[in-house]
């Protein structure tokens, strides 16, 4: 199953990656792992890296545990390029381009705590679910489901 994480679930899991088991966690190494296939984009990525370059997660968490870890998640990605298809279908411009990025890499999900995006009434293929969602999907896909 294909699936784009958006900046915030991405930030949320590198941040906590070696000791946390929240939702964006256990969603980010499970794409680490192989559960899924991750498609992401460099305007993704590049929102990821700015947020993860604060002071309060080099702080907090370590910049060479944050910087192996995102390295980790970019290694794992199939990255799209956009081409600014997507105008004015969310409330914000970031947000066309995370649908943009499921759109072009033909993701099957869009997983995102963003409750303006889990809310929006869109006319694509793939869903837009929360990170718990997501996780219990990947229950049951192990499962044989």
């Amino acid at each position: 199953m294909k699936t784009v994480l958006d900046a915030n679930v991405i930030v949320s899991g590198i941040a906590r990656y070696d000791e946390g088991d929240s939702p964006p966690v256990l969603v980010v190494r499970a794409a680490v792992d192989g559960k899924y296939r991750l498609v992401l984009s460099e305007e993704i990525l590049g929102e990821a890296t700015f947020a993860l370059s604060k002071r309060y997660y080099g702080a907090r968490f370590g910049e060479s545990d944050i910087a192996e870890n995102f390295l980790k998640v970019r290694r794992a990605a199939r990255v799209v390029k956009l081409s600014s298809r997507i105008h004015d279908v969310a409330t914000h411009w970031q947000d066309d381009r995370v649908l943009e990025t499921a759109l072009v890499g033909r993701a099957d999900y869009l997983v995102t705590g963003d409750k303006e995006l889990l809310a929006l009434d869109h006319p694509f293929a793939f869903r837009i679910i929360h990170p718990n969602a997501f996780l219990l999907l990947l229950e049951g896909d192990e499962g044989g489901g």
